[in-house]
């Protein structure tokens, strides 16, 4: 954890990522972590990612975590184009991706290894600011 923070630290101050974790206002555990990431200023343009506890699944903290960052990246940071990608089998993180408003632009065939080694296909969501 303390290495995680370290190096979320310096890519924040690096201006190559944006990352938050997702405490429950009820309890304060640690439901799961997400941000901004690979920004580049110069289109510009960035990837949400996330990833949540299991137990804390199912509960739309994901997606509200989504749109919050959605809304920050394309306010604030005036980002005009944010991608959502995700392993082809994970279909639940997709869910996230369409349910905040990310079509589905495409498939890209072994473009990444899992933890098994194994090449997996990754779906490539994305939205532009001003929805076009």
């Amino acid at each position: 954890s303390e290495e995680f923070s370290r190096g979320a630290h310096a890519a924040f101050l690096a201006r190559k990522e944006l990352n938050w974790l997702f405490i429950l206002k009820e309890t304060g555990d640690l439901a799961g972590i997400g941000g901004i990431h690979t920004v580049d200023w110069h289109v510009p343009r960035a990837e949400i990612g996330y990833w949540v506890r299991t137990r804390f699944g199912g509960r739309g903290l994901v997606h509200e975590a989504v749109e919050a960052l959605t809304r920050l990246g394309f306010g604030s940071l005036g980002l005009l184009r944010i991608e959502i990608r995700c392993d082809r089998r994970n279909e639940r993180s997709a869910r996230v991706a369409r349910a905040a408003g990310y079509p589905l632009e495409g498939v890209l065939r072994s473009q990444s290894r899992g933890g098994d080694d194994d090449l997996r296909d990754m779906l490539l969501f994305a939205r532009v600011a001003g929805g076009g």
